[in-house]
């Protein structure tokens, strides 16, 4: 029934045909198959017994303009606004456009006007936009994706806002002018920059332009943006795969900016998969050829994968440095995104070093950057770390609202590891709660989405909550387990806070010489760190 589109005509002889069907899947695969000519009923049919009868009749009956402005009406499944045609079509058809409402040929529902999907698929299977017809919405493509690249900027929000309901139309036309008009193929960059910020729409326009490229230059622009989409939505093997296509490309038509983009991506592939090593090698790799050519952007971006590396290796003042390096590099050039992202990564520092309220506010200050370039990940991302500051504060109910408020965000980006993170954290209030049940649960769905992005941080920390509920249940053994095999990750990631943590309880759940073994090993953890409170509070783990 949502396939027919409310028509009434096509409604009445799917049921006609549906009476004598035992089964609908087989009059469904039918559908999908014959579209518009499974609906006619006679050998001698007219415009009431069959549809494509009806809508020939009415095809034949309009003018040059109106066969024109039916087609191409057909490549757009949301039509365009009320009474707003020229968004999409010429003003040379705007009598084509009159002629179709005349002639009931455009659904109006005082929001939108468009063809029905009967309508739509009949015309497209006889009587399609030819290259030169498709060519007339080109400018409107590209008036449109030039206000899509806006997202991530200011104003950015109000651009999504525009351009989300007109997603479907946009990826329509390209891919039907994709084999004859280049022009549309150099749009689809910009549309994927756009789907990789709202979490919008798939990867389809993406592979089909990647296909039609034909220069080395379109072909490498082509892989990098759909890398690029593939990395935010955490198919790490087929970024890395693109980037290592596009790669080579940039090299041989001599575009730095292009290789380094290429090499930064392929370091935030092996950060995210937790290979320190091959990520700093890669950032140190593009970040002389960033200043070479002047991108303070990509050094900006460059300096802050380096100081999430030193984060990450509990090197705070290092981390530091490096993004109060790179926060007025973004602020030269007014990359908000990039502005944002700076914040939020100082405010987990100070969130480590146990400044609540510097935390709060560094998040506080990302959160509207964030909303008001339409950044959903970056929202999200506030949202999640304003909800563990709650969660710290014993405001349970704060925590748990934000988290939920995260979760959604997360999973509509694609973000697999924000994801993981919302379930992880609502797992530790569950935990906290004495809800061991529901907290197994979470930590148990978490797991797996850590495992399959790579992410051996969060496979640690998922492995360590575990072992907190063993040892809560009085299951030694197990929780030992699991604290033993969180331990070799975080000393692979070099984290030495998280080390520490977990050397503490393997002292509370070990005795004798391995108990004295562990707690050495977090004492002197902890005093290289030198953080505040810190000796006191694993002294507490180890010892109950």
């Amino acid at each position: 029934m949502a396939d027919l589109d409310g028509v009434p005509l096509a409604i009445v002889l799917m049921a006609s045909l549906a009476r004598s069907e035992s089964r609908l899947d087989t009059l469904a695969a039918a559908w999908r198959s014959k579209r518009t000519d499974l609906l006619q009923h006679s050998a001698n049919s007219d415009r009431t017994s069959s549809l494509p009868v009806s809508i020939e009749l009415s095809w034949d009956q309009l003018s040059p303009d109106g066969h024109t402005a039916l087609s191409l009406a057909a490549l757009l499944p949301d039509g365009w606004p009320h009474n707003k045609a020229g968004m999409y079509l010429p003003d040379e058809l705007a009598a084509g456009v009159i002629e179709l409402s005349h002639r009931a040929l455009l659904h109006d529902d005082e929001l939108r006007q468009r063809c029905l999907a009967p309508l739509r698929q009949h015309v497209l299977a006889r009587h399609p936009p030819g290259p030169a017809q498709v060519g007339l919405l080109t400018a409107q493509v590209h008036r449109l994706t030039s206000r899509a690249v806006q997202v991530g900027r200011v104003g950015g929000a109000e651009a999504a806002k525009d351009v989300a309901p007109e997603l479907t139309n946009l990826t329509e036309i390209i891919r039907a002018g994709l084999p004859s008009t280049s022009d549309l193929g150099d749009a689809v960059p910009d549309l994927l920059e756009f789907q990789r910020l709202t979490g919008l729409g798939d990867d389809q326009i993406g592979v089909a332009a990647l296909a039609h490229a034909k220069s080395p230059t379109s072909r490498a622009r082509q892989a990098s943006a759909l890398a690029q989409l593939y990395l935010r939505r955490s198919n790490n093997e087929q970024a890395r795969g693109l980037f290592n296509q596009a790669l080579p490309l940039y090299q041989r038509i001599g575009s730095v900016l292009g290789e380094a983009n290429c090499l930064n991506n392929l370091g935030r592939l092996a950060f995210r998969e937790s290979d320190n090593e091959q990520a700093r090698g890669l950032f140190n790799q593009a970040l002389p050829l960033y200043q070479r050519v002047g991108d303070v952007l990509g050094e900006a971006n460059c300096l802050i994968n380096l100081g999430r590396l030193a984060f990450r290796e509990s090197d705070n003042e290092q981390a530091r440095g490096l993004f109060n390096q790179a926060l007025p590099l973004y602020q030269r050039v007014g990359d908000v995104l990039g502005e944002a992202n700076c914040l939020i990564n100082l405010g987990e520092l100070a969130f480590r070093e146990s400044d609540n309220e510097q935390a709060r506010g560094l998040f506080n200050q990302a959160l509207p950057l964030s909303q008001r370039i339409g950044s959903v990940l970056g929202e999200a991302n506030c949202l999640i770390n304003l909800g563990e500051l709650a969660f710290r504060e014993s405001d349970n109910e704060q925590a748990r609202g934000l988290f939920n408020q995260a979760l959604p965000l997360s999973q509509r980006v694609g973000d697999v590891l924000g994801e993981a993170n919302c379930l992880s954290n609502l797992g530790r209030l569950a935990f906290s709660e004495s809800d061991n049940e529901q907290a197994r649960g979470l930590f148990n769905q978490a797991l797996p989405l850590y495992q399959r992005i790579g992410s051996v941080l969060g496979e640690a920390n998922c492995l360590i909550n575990l072992g907190r509920l063993a040892f809560r249940e009085s299951d030694n053994e197990q929780a030992r387990g699991l604290f033993n095999q969180a331990l070799p990750l975080y000393q692979r990631l070099q984290d030495r806070h998280s080390a520490a943590i977990t050397h503490a309880w393997l002292a509370r759940t070990t005795d004798n010489e391995q108990h004295t073994e562990h707690k050495s090993q977090m004492e002197r953890l902890a005093t290289e760190l030198n953080l505040p409170d810190f000796h006191e509070s694993l002294r507490t783990i180890a010892e109950g």
